[in-house]
């Protein structure tokens, strides 16, 4: 996500995709989302496979995977600090514009791309899930099992920062939702990962489309970022969570 917004950020103060149109209110809006979407797109992509390629060189351990993914995400943050930095205010409220995450940036025909892209990863997540239940024992226990650990853990996150990338890209960033979906969906059905991975992506729309139900709601007329509400919806609950398995484990790994 991180790297999504500095593509965003290039396309909109570098290439001069952003704008501010002044009538009765100053309105702040993108004057070409094709190249945002595109700009953003390839960035994301690109700080995935940074990851994996660093994750490949140690095995993929989770450690490295999450340590990397920090890394270049500060990376990543830095950069949009400089590029606004020298930037002028238009173009900087632009681009704040964009990571406001708005369901109804996204049009039909972009649509059916997002929808696309979402169905062939929840396929092969559903085709690992037999792996993924193999994990649940261990790494050791899995490769005993014939799961190649190393190559399950590339496809993984190859075509989880495919589809987060597409997502984010179109819509911008709407935290918290990949991370509350599946633990609510996992404290519901258990952990076997045949029920869990199609669960988690029901309990993930449930989610954004109660949160964009509040967003259009809750002050209307005015609509707000439908990723404002997710933080503040899903952050609190995410540390219930944390806490509560927390308890239930004794405070143990």
């Amino acid at each position: 996500t991180s790297a999504a917004a500095f593509g965003a950020n290039v396309a909109i103060i570098v290439l001069g995709a952003g704008s501010i149109q002044s009538s009765t209110a100053d309105t702040v809006y993108i004057t070409n989302p094709y190249i945002v979407t595109l700009s953003a797109f390839i960035c994301a992509i690109g700080a995935a496979l940074i990851v994996i390629a660093l994750a490949k060189i140690k095995g993929f351990r989770a450690d490295v995977i999450v340590l990397a993914g920090v890394s270049v995400s500060s990376l990543f943050g830095a950069g949009i600090t400089f590029l606004q930095f020298f930037s002028h205010d238009q173009k900087i409220a632009s681009a704040v514009f964009w990571t406001f995450g708005n369901l109804a940036r996204i049009a039909w025909k972009e649509m059916w791309l997002l929808a696309a892209v979402t169905a062939l990863s929840l396929v092969y997540f559903m085709l690992k899930s037999w792996d993924y239940n193999a994990f649940n024992v261990g790494e050791d226990s899995a490769a005993g099992l014939g799961v190649n650990v190393k190559a399950v853990r590339f496809g993984g996150m190859l075509f989880s920062s495919v589809v987060t990338a597409t997502a984010v890209s179109f819509l911008g960033i709407i935290s918290f939702v990949g991370l509350i979906g599946p633990q609510i969906t996992r404290m519901l059905i258990g952990n076997d990962h045949r029920h869990l991975i199609p669960g988690s992506a029901l309990m993930g729309a449930l989610i954004l489309l109660c949160a964009d139900t509040v967003a259009r709601t809750i002050i209307a007329p005015v609509i707000l970022p439908v990723g404002v509400i997710t933080s503040f919806l899903g952050a609190p609950l995410f540390l219930y969570i944390l806490l509560r398995e927390d308890k239930y484990s004794g405070g143990k790994e």
